[in-house]
């Protein structure tokens, strides 16, 4: 598992369109680019 910053970092170094890394973690596709995706959600910094 790799962690990526942005969906379009992710995208850029996969060379998956990032609209469908969205639906992925939207759970309106299963995969993206043959990966499966989630984004994790992080707390305010301050």
């Amino acid at each position: 598992m790799k962690l990526y910053d942005t969906i379009t970092e992710a995208g850029r170094e996969t060379n998956t369109n990032c609209s469908n890394i969205c639906l992925v973690t939207n759970k309106k596709r299963k995969t993206a680019g043959g990966y499966h995706w989630q984004s994790i959600k992080q707390g305010a910094q301050n």
